[in-house]
Protein backbone atom coordinates (compact mmCIF):
# COMPACT_ATOMS: atom_id res chain seq x y z
CA UNK A 1 0.00 0.00 0.00
CA UNK A 2 1.27 3.44 -0.84
CA UNK A 3 -0.33 5.43 1.94
CA UNK A 4 0.54 5.87 5.60
CA UNK A 5 -2.42 4.93 7.82
CA UNK A 6 -1.04 7.10 10.64
CA UNK A 7 -0.75 10.12 8.36
CA UNK A 8 -4.31 9.61 7.18
CA UNK A 9 -5.51 9.29 10.77
CA UNK A 10 -3.92 12.63 11.66
CA UNK A 11 -5.21 14.33 8.52
CA UNK A 12 -8.78 13.28 9.27
CA UNK A 13 -8.86 14.69 12.79
CA UNK A 14 -10.60 18.03 13.29
CA UNK A 15 -8.33 20.48 15.08
CA UNK A 16 -9.04 23.64 17.04
CA UNK A 17 -10.65 22.25 20.19
CA UNK A 18 -9.64 23.91 23.46
CA UNK A 19 -8.62 21.17 25.86
CA UNK A 20 -6.75 21.48 29.12
CA UNK A 21 -3.35 19.85 28.60
CA UNK A 22 -1.95 17.29 30.94
CA UNK A 23 -0.95 13.64 31.07
CA UNK A 24 -1.92 11.50 34.01
CA UNK A 25 -1.63 7.75 34.48
CA UNK A 26 -4.10 7.71 37.36
CA UNK A 27 -6.17 4.53 37.61
CA UNK A 28 -9.64 5.91 36.93
CA UNK A 29 -12.10 3.36 35.60
CA UNK A 30 -14.29 4.42 32.72
CA UNK A 31 -18.00 3.76 33.37
CA UNK A 32 -20.15 6.35 31.65
CA UNK A 33 -23.27 4.80 30.17
CA UNK A 34 -24.66 8.33 29.68
CA UNK A 35 -21.74 9.26 27.44
CA UNK A 36 -22.11 5.99 25.55
CA UNK A 37 -25.79 6.69 24.93
CA UNK A 38 -24.97 10.19 23.70
CA UNK A 39 -22.37 8.77 21.33
CA UNK A 40 -24.86 6.22 19.96
CA UNK A 41 -27.60 8.86 19.65
CA UNK A 42 -25.43 11.28 17.65
CA UNK A 43 -24.09 8.45 15.47
CA UNK A 44 -27.59 7.24 14.59
CA UNK A 45 -29.53 10.50 14.32
CA UNK A 46 -26.93 12.65 12.57
CA UNK A 47 -25.10 10.09 10.43
CA UNK A 48 -27.27 6.96 10.34
CA UNK A 49 -24.38 4.90 11.76
CA UNK A 50 -25.01 1.91 13.99
CA UNK A 51 -21.86 1.34 16.05
CA UNK A 52 -21.42 -1.14 18.87
CA UNK A 53 -19.88 0.38 22.01
CA UNK A 54 -18.35 -1.61 24.83
CA UNK A 55 -16.42 -0.40 27.87
CA UNK A 56 -13.90 -2.86 29.32
CA UNK A 57 -12.20 -1.43 32.39
CA UNK A 58 -10.47 1.79 31.28
CA UNK A 59 -10.75 0.96 27.56
CA UNK A 60 -13.58 1.97 25.23
CA UNK A 61 -14.16 -0.25 22.19
CA UNK A 62 -16.08 1.24 19.25
CA UNK A 63 -17.02 -1.16 16.45
CA UNK A 64 -18.35 0.37 13.21
CA UNK A 65 -19.57 -2.24 10.72
CA UNK A 66 -20.61 -1.18 7.25
CA UNK A 67 -21.00 -2.29 3.67
CA UNK A 68 -18.94 0.58 2.26
CA UNK A 69 -15.48 -0.23 0.97
CA UNK A 70 -12.61 0.94 3.16
CA UNK A 71 -9.86 0.52 0.57
CA UNK A 72 -9.88 1.36 -3.12
CA UNK A 73 -7.29 0.78 -5.83
CA UNK A 74 -6.54 3.34 -8.48
CA UNK A 75 -4.03 4.08 -11.19
CA UNK A 76 -1.02 6.27 -10.73
CA UNK A 77 1.82 7.34 -12.97
CA UNK A 78 4.55 4.71 -13.07
CA UNK A 79 7.82 5.73 -11.50
CA UNK A 80 11.15 4.03 -11.21
CA UNK A 81 13.65 5.08 -8.60
CA UNK A 82 16.42 3.70 -6.46
CA UNK A 83 15.77 4.00 -2.75
CA UNK A 84 18.63 3.17 -0.45
CA UNK A 85 18.24 2.73 3.28
CA UNK A 86 20.78 1.34 5.69
CA UNK A 87 18.57 -1.37 7.15
CA UNK A 88 15.52 -3.56 6.63
CA UNK A 89 13.33 -4.97 9.39
CA UNK A 90 12.83 -8.63 8.50
CA UNK A 91 11.11 -9.59 11.75
CA UNK A 92 9.96 -7.63 14.79
CA UNK A 93 7.86 -8.68 17.76
CA UNK A 94 7.31 -7.11 21.16
CA UNK A 95 5.96 -8.54 24.40
CA UNK A 96 5.75 -7.80 28.10
CA UNK A 97 6.73 -10.75 30.27
CA UNK A 98 8.13 -11.10 33.79
CA UNK A 99 7.88 -7.33 34.24
CA UNK A 100 10.22 -6.73 31.30
CA UNK A 101 9.76 -5.10 27.90
CA UNK A 102 10.96 -7.71 25.38
CA UNK A 103 11.80 -7.20 21.72
CA UNK A 104 12.68 -9.95 19.26
CA UNK A 105 14.13 -8.66 16.02
CA UNK A 106 15.93 -9.46 12.79
CA UNK A 107 17.31 -6.24 11.36
CA UNK A 108 19.74 -6.45 8.44
CA UNK A 109 21.67 -4.04 6.20
CA UNK A 110 19.92 -3.53 2.88
CA UNK A 111 19.66 -1.59 -0.34
CA UNK A 112 16.23 -1.57 -1.94
CA UNK A 113 15.28 -0.97 -5.53
CA UNK A 114 11.74 0.37 -5.80
CA UNK A 115 9.71 0.37 -9.01
CA UNK A 116 6.03 1.26 -8.90
CA UNK A 117 3.48 -0.87 -10.74
CA UNK A 118 1.12 1.94 -11.63
CA UNK A 119 -1.44 0.79 -9.06
CA UNK A 120 -1.90 2.36 -5.62
CA UNK A 121 -4.21 1.64 -2.69
CA UNK A 122 -5.91 4.34 -0.66
CA UNK A 123 -8.83 4.87 1.70
CA UNK A 124 -12.21 5.40 0.04
CA UNK A 125 -13.90 8.78 0.36
CA UNK A 126 -16.88 7.08 2.07
CA UNK A 127 -14.54 5.76 4.74
CA UNK A 128 -12.76 9.10 5.10
CA UNK A 129 -16.06 10.88 5.72
CA UNK A 130 -17.18 8.27 8.23
CA UNK A 131 -13.87 8.60 10.04
CA UNK A 132 -14.19 12.36 10.32
CA UNK A 133 -17.74 12.05 11.64
CA UNK A 134 -16.82 9.50 14.29
CA UNK A 135 -13.78 11.47 15.46
CA UNK A 136 -15.94 14.55 15.88
CA UNK A 137 -18.56 12.53 17.75
CA UNK A 138 -15.90 11.23 20.14
CA UNK A 139 -14.77 14.77 20.93
CA UNK A 140 -18.37 15.89 21.52
CA UNK A 141 -19.13 12.91 23.73
CA UNK A 142 -16.13 11.82 25.76
CA UNK A 143 -13.81 14.81 26.13
CA UNK A 144 -15.63 16.40 29.04
CA UNK A 145 -16.82 13.41 31.05
CA UNK A 146 -15.49 13.30 34.60
CA UNK A 147 -13.60 10.02 34.13
CA UNK A 148 -13.04 9.42 30.40
CA UNK A 149 -11.62 6.16 29.08
CA UNK A 150 -7.84 5.86 29.12
CA UNK A 151 -7.70 4.16 25.74
CA UNK A 152 -10.01 4.09 22.74
CA UNK A 153 -10.00 1.28 20.19
CA UNK A 154 -11.87 2.12 16.99
CA UNK A 155 -12.58 -0.72 14.56
CA UNK A 156 -13.96 0.17 11.13
CA UNK A 157 -15.14 -3.05 9.47
CA UNK A 158 -16.05 -3.70 5.85
CA UNK A 159 -18.40 -6.62 6.43
CA UNK A 160 -18.83 -7.28 2.69
CA UNK A 161 -15.15 -7.96 2.04
CA UNK A 162 -13.99 -9.09 5.48
CA UNK A 163 -11.42 -6.37 6.19
CA UNK A 164 -11.10 -3.82 8.96
CA UNK A 165 -8.93 -0.94 10.14
CA UNK A 166 -8.11 -0.63 13.84
CA UNK A 167 -6.89 2.53 15.60
CA UNK A 168 -5.82 2.49 19.24
CA UNK A 169 -4.85 5.66 21.07
CA UNK A 170 -4.52 7.18 24.53
CA UNK A 171 -7.23 9.76 25.15
CA UNK A 172 -4.88 12.31 26.72
CA UNK A 173 -2.58 12.11 23.68
CA UNK A 174 -5.57 12.89 21.49
CA UNK A 175 -6.58 15.83 23.67
CA UNK A 176 -3.05 17.21 23.66
CA UNK A 177 -2.82 16.94 19.90
CA UNK A 178 -6.16 18.69 19.48
CA UNK A 179 -4.96 21.56 21.66
CA UNK A 180 -1.59 21.75 19.82
CA UNK A 181 0.25 20.68 22.98
CA UNK A 182 1.56 17.58 21.20
CA UNK A 183 3.41 17.92 17.87
CA UNK A 184 1.99 16.10 14.88
CA UNK A 185 5.14 14.00 14.44
CA UNK A 186 5.00 12.75 18.03
CA UNK A 187 1.27 12.05 17.86
CA UNK A 188 1.94 10.05 14.69
CA UNK A 189 4.20 7.77 16.73
CA UNK A 190 1.67 7.31 19.53
CA UNK A 191 -1.28 6.04 17.45
CA UNK A 192 -1.41 2.29 16.87
CA UNK A 193 -2.89 1.52 13.43
CA UNK A 194 -3.34 -1.83 11.74
CA UNK A 195 -5.28 -3.26 8.83
CA UNK A 196 -6.38 -6.88 8.88
CA UNK A 197 -8.58 -9.35 7.07
CA UNK A 198 -10.60 -12.24 8.46
CA UNK A 199 -13.51 -14.25 7.10
CA UNK A 200 -15.19 -13.90 10.50
CA UNK A 201 -15.65 -10.18 9.76
CA UNK A 202 -18.08 -11.02 6.94
CA UNK A 203 -21.63 -9.98 7.89
CA UNK A 204 -20.54 -9.41 11.51
CA UNK A 205 -22.66 -6.44 12.61
CA UNK A 206 -22.18 -7.02 16.35
CA UNK A 207 -18.41 -7.48 16.47
CA UNK A 208 -18.65 -11.11 17.55
CA UNK A 209 -15.23 -11.87 16.07
CA UNK A 210 -13.50 -9.34 18.34
CA UNK A 211 -11.67 -10.22 21.54
CA UNK A 212 -12.18 -7.13 23.71
CA UNK A 213 -10.09 -6.51 26.78
CA UNK A 214 -8.84 -3.72 28.99
CA UNK A 215 -5.58 -2.46 27.49
CA UNK A 216 -2.78 -2.30 30.01
CA UNK A 217 -0.05 0.32 29.96
CA UNK A 218 2.58 -2.34 29.40
CA UNK A 219 0.80 -3.77 26.35
CA UNK A 220 0.14 -0.32 24.91
CA UNK A 221 3.75 0.78 25.32
CA UNK A 222 5.34 -2.39 23.93
CA UNK A 223 3.17 -2.05 20.82
CA UNK A 224 4.17 1.58 20.55
CA UNK A 225 7.82 0.60 20.85
CA UNK A 226 7.41 -1.80 17.93
CA UNK A 227 5.74 0.94 15.89
CA UNK A 228 8.52 3.41 16.71
CA UNK A 229 11.19 0.87 15.73
CA UNK A 230 9.49 0.18 12.40
CA UNK A 231 9.18 3.90 11.75
CA UNK A 232 12.82 4.57 12.63
CA UNK A 233 14.16 1.85 10.36
CA UNK A 234 11.69 2.06 7.48
CA UNK A 235 10.39 5.65 7.23
CA UNK A 236 12.25 8.22 9.31
CA UNK A 237 14.34 10.88 7.59
CA UNK A 238 16.86 10.37 10.40
CA UNK A 239 18.16 6.87 9.81
CA UNK A 240 19.47 4.76 12.69
CA UNK A 241 23.13 4.27 13.46
CA UNK A 242 25.04 1.02 13.09
CA UNK A 243 24.58 0.35 16.81
CA UNK A 244 21.23 -1.47 16.77
CA UNK A 245 21.27 -2.21 20.50
CA UNK A 246 21.68 1.46 21.35
CA UNK A 247 18.95 2.48 18.89
CA UNK A 248 16.42 0.03 20.35
CA UNK A 249 17.22 1.01 23.92
CA UNK A 250 16.88 4.68 22.99
CA UNK A 251 13.41 3.97 21.60
CA UNK A 252 12.48 2.06 24.77
CA UNK A 253 13.59 5.01 26.90
CA UNK A 254 11.77 7.57 24.75
CA UNK A 255 8.55 5.56 24.84
CA UNK A 256 8.48 4.95 28.59
CA UNK A 257 9.64 8.47 29.45
CA UNK A 258 6.86 9.97 27.31
CA UNK A 259 4.30 8.48 29.72
CA UNK A 260 6.41 8.51 32.90
CA UNK A 261 6.05 4.72 32.94
CA UNK A 262 8.34 3.03 35.45
CA UNK A 263 6.43 -0.17 36.19
CA UNK A 264 9.01 -2.44 34.56
CA UNK A 265 12.36 -3.79 35.68
CA UNK A 266 14.24 -4.36 32.43
CA UNK A 267 14.38 -4.25 28.65
CA UNK A 268 15.30 -7.54 26.96
CA UNK A 269 16.60 -7.59 23.39
CA UNK A 270 16.77 -10.79 21.34
CA UNK A 271 18.79 -10.56 18.13
CA UNK A 272 17.49 -13.61 16.24
CA UNK A 273 20.01 -13.46 13.39
CA UNK A 274 23.03 -13.40 15.66
CA UNK A 275 21.44 -15.54 18.37
CA UNK A 276 22.25 -12.98 21.06
CA UNK A 277 20.00 -12.01 24.00
CA UNK A 278 20.75 -9.06 26.26
CA UNK A 279 19.03 -7.74 29.38
CA UNK A 280 19.29 -4.13 30.54
CA UNK A 281 17.90 -2.92 33.85
CA UNK A 282 15.56 0.08 33.78
CA UNK A 283 18.10 2.19 35.65
CA UNK A 284 20.73 1.43 32.99
CA UNK A 285 18.78 2.90 30.08
CA UNK A 286 19.86 6.57 30.42
CA UNK A 287 23.56 5.62 30.42
CA UNK A 288 23.22 3.03 27.66
CA UNK A 289 21.62 5.52 25.26
CA UNK A 290 24.13 8.34 25.57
Amino acid sequence: MSFSPHAVFIALITTGLIILPGCSLKETFYSSSEADQKFLKISKEEFDYHPVVKAVGKTLWIYLPGEREIFITKAQEKQSQETSRKFSVMYLKGDFEDNALEVEYDIIPSVKSVETTGVTTDYSEAFNQEYRNIINTITRTYFNVEAPPNFIVMIFADIQNGVEVVHTFYMEDFKKYQSSALPQEEFHLRVMTESRGDKRILNDRRGDHLVTQDISWADFLIKQMVHRINFKYEQSDFEPSENTTKELLKIALETTDAYHFTDFTAVKLHDLRRGISQTFGRQQLPDMTK
